[in-house]
């Protein structure tokens, strides 16, 4: 938590482990933070209070793992066992949202920027799943890695992008086929963060780094400014 220059701790009821922090777009005091709790955080004082939410299992130790559409106060929760939860009022109430998918080890999750019901899910096998329903999924096609670190889409909701432990994957065709973005990225390419400005989609960022069962992967910001064609190490100006 952020004032007046300096860090302070927030409250975690219990769970030192914080897996995913959201804040409300229109309110940026109002966060919704993931832990490896059985409930999501909500806090409208920028950390400084903490509130459960109802009842989701618990997590487990993945990061993006929650997606949020502010008008709608529609916030979803991945899982690592039993699929996406879906909470209609701003995290109060959750309910399984997992017709069509198959394999429910979820490890990221990224909503359509404009939507609340278009969400795009990333498991640990070579399978990603959209639902343009908020609830109903379908299998896209075949990915060409285990396991997306990260889900971006552009705000146009045209191209989607997925980090893996490879490198960066992009589909221009909604998931009908995958095509490498990794060109400038150093190896070994383990991307688990990607961002997209929602002003110039052209502009991009990547967050190179992992830690995997005590394999440890490099660190590092790269910035493609031509949508993930190319990358080059991010300097400072």
């Amino acid at each position: 938590r952020l004032g007046s220059g300096a860090w302070a701790g927030m409250p975690t009821a219990g769970s030192g482990d914080v897996l995913d922090l959201l804040a409300h777009p229109p309110a940026p005091l109002r966060l919704f933070v993931r832990t490896n709790t059985e409930s999501v955080l909500r806090s409208s004082d920028g950390g400084g209070s903490v509130t459960p939410s109802g009842f989701v299992p618990s997590q487990g130790f993945w990061n993006h793992q929650l997606a949020y559409h502010a008008p709608s106060t529609t916030l979803y929760a991945g899982t690592q066992y039993v699929g996406v939860y879906k909470s209609p009022d701003d995290g109060a109430n959750f309910v399984p949202a997992n017709i069509g998918i198959e394999t429910r080890a979820i490890r990221c999750l990224a909503l359509q920027p404009g939507s609340s019901t278009v969400l795009y899910a990333g498991t640990f096998n070579n399978k990603i799943y959209k639902t343009i329903n908020g609830g109903t999924w379908s299998q896209l096609a075949a990915f060409p890695e285990e396991g997306a670190l990260v889900i971006a889409i552009n705000p146009a909701g045209t191209r989607v992008y997925a980090g893996t432990k490879t490198g960066v994957y992009v589909t221009a065709d909604g998931g009908g086929s995958w095509n490498p973005a990794s060109t400038g990225l150093p190896s070994p390419r383990v991307v688990s963060e990607l961002l997209i400005d929602p002003v110039c989609p052209c502009l991009m960022y990547a967050g190179l780094g992992y830690y995997d069962w005590g394999s440890q992967y490099g660190g590092g910001v790269y910035q493609s400014t031509d949508g993930g064609v190319n990358w080059s190490p991010l300097t400072a100006a």
